[in-house]
């Protein structure tokens, strides 16, 4: 595989053919990767460190975000607790995790209800 943009005609990429291609497409053209490099050194030179903008999340990915530090504060320390005590052999699975609310008549929705 030759003829790469950027790279002198003579280079070549070996290995095997999805390694060669993958080099390829992964690889910045020289052009490219010199005037990145020379605005790097003139903006760390010059002291700046703007901070970049980035797009906002998509409404479905904070909604995610939300319900993963809810659920986190909710279950966090009993999940540290199943897992230490996995780690240290305390019994079978159900005898560490239990069963939640699935083997209780008196947890639960129809407990609530009446």
């Amino acid at each position: 595989m030759r003829g790469s943009p950027g790279l002198p005609p003579q280079w070549g990429f070996i290995g095997p053919r999805a390694s060669r291609f993958r080099l390829v497409g992964n690889a910045v053209p020289v052009a490219f990767g010199r005037l990145l490099g020379l605005a790097l050194i003139a903006a760390l030179q010059a002291g700046e460190r703007p901070r970049p903008e980035s797009a906002p999340f998509p409404p479905e990915f904070l909604a995610a975000m939300t319900y993963t530090r809810r659920e986190q504060a909710g279950n966090g320390a009993s999940r540290a607790e199943v897992r230490r005590r996995v780690r240290e052999g305390s019994g079978p699975n159900l005898d560490v995790k239990g069963l939640g609310t699935a083997g209780h008549d008196s947890v639960g929705p129809k407990a609530r209800r009446a």
